[in-house]
């Protein structure tokens, strides 16, 4: 089950240009125009569509909704986190924790997002400690937010 917070995030950060030409690079410049074009004109169809369907990837919300053909590639397959890192982003910008305890670890009554920016210093190091990281990514991007942090303070890690 993809996260529904990863919508709007992606739809205001995403480059289209990019993003079309970095999926059809052998196809004309017109097509791809025309791609970008029809992107920008329906983004309201693109959106609503997508919060219907929050398990599709852009790609597949482009493909069901007619904005753009399926045409042969893996890019159809692409997460929205990779794009946007490919297109210059930092993970702690684009990636999403679920938070579904306090700092004195009640529970919390429904799971709460927060990109990793925005995570406070001692949860992250609370993730880490106890073995909470869901895969090398995220353990690499909270060490990486660690090192960050710290050399903003003038800390150790």
């Amino acid at each position: 089950m993809r996260l529904k917070e990863r919508i709007p995030l992606f739809l205001e950060k995403v480059d289209w240009e990019q993003l079309i030409n970095d999926w059809f690079p052998g196809e004309s410049s017109e097509l791809r125009v025309e791609f970008i074009k029809t992107i920008k004109a329906n983004l309201d169809l693109i959106r609503e569509g997508w919060k219907n369907n929050p398990d599709l990837r852009i790609g597949q919300v482009l493909v069901n909704n007619g904005i753009i053909m399926n045409l042969p590639g893996m890019w159809y397959y692409d997460e929205e986190r990779d794009i946007l890192f490919k297109q210059g982003y930092a993970y702690r910008d684009i990636l999403f924790w679920g938070k579904n305890f306090d700092k004195d670890m009640n529970r919390l009554p429904k799971t709460e997002w927060a990109l990793i920016k925005d995570l406070e210093t001692d949860h992250i190091k609370a993730i880490l400690s106890g073995g909470f990281s869901t895969g090398e990514l995220y353990t690499k991007v909270f060490k990486e937010e660690l090192e960050l942090r710290a050399v903003k303070n003038n800390n150790k890690v």
